[in-house]
């Protein structure tokens, strides 16, 4: 994600990039559509945790919030999944 540099707790996991969206990070309050993740990285976010939630695949209208936990693939893995 471009925003990497403000994600806390970002790791890979197995074929996940997971991270944690501090207060800090400038995609509390956008829009996954907004923030157009995919087309900017080559990531697709797979899951969003919020609290204690799991929203497997969100929408293009889902907004970020403070402590979100999302998941997403990278193109790398995209392409040897593939």
């Amino acid at each position: 994600m471009q925003t990497a540099k403000h994600l806390t707790q970002a790791k890979e996991q197995d074929r996940f990039l997971k991270a944690v969206l501090p207060e800090t990070s400038p995609a509390i309050g956008l829009t996954l559509k907004s923030l157009d993740v995919r087309a900017k990285t080559g990531a697709s976010v797979v899951s969003v945790t919020r609290d204690g939630r799991r929203h497997s695949n969100p929408g293009a209208g889902w907004c970020f919030g403070i402590g979100d936990v999302v998941e997403a693939y990278t193109i790398e893995e995209i392409k040897r999944t593939l």
